[in-house]
């Protein structure tokens, strides 16, 4: 019995990788139409949010990024943007700009002040 729920949840962790895989490749289609050259990470097993966000934090500078953009978490924004998130170890662990993407609006630089302003607006 354990191994079948070992496999189901294995399966279950495959198919979100792979989604998550196809999105990130969909997102550098979409950037690659207009010239913009961009690199895509999937992490897993990572942790907690905030280990990812430092965890991605480091690949950027391995990479010499220059930007890294986010979107918004499906978590909702006070989760997105409380010490602890992943946005918020991202941001304060980047040593290049990161910046928020939402469709239809200008890209929100984010930095540990305005991290705040939007934690406070979501309340």
């Amino acid at each position: 019995m354990a191994v079948g729920a070992t496999k189901d949840a294995r399966l279950i962790v495959d198919t979100a990788a792979d989604h998550a895989r196809a999105a990130v490749l969909a997102h550098l289609n979409r950037l690659a139409v207009h010239g913009i050259t961009a690199t895509g990470q999937v992490l897993t097993s990572i942790g907690d949010h905030a280990t990812a966000g430092r965890v991605l934090a480091q690949h950027a500078a391995d990479v010499e990024a220059h930007t890294i953009a986010v979107g918004r978490s499906p978590r909702g924004p006070v989760a997105q943007f409380t010490g602890g998130s992943f946005t918020a170890a991202l941001t304060h662990a980047a040593a290049c700009n990161v910046v928020l993407v939402e469709p239809g609006r200008s890209p929100h630089r984010l930095t540990a002040e305005s991290l705040e302003e939007l934690r406070t607006k979501s309340l």
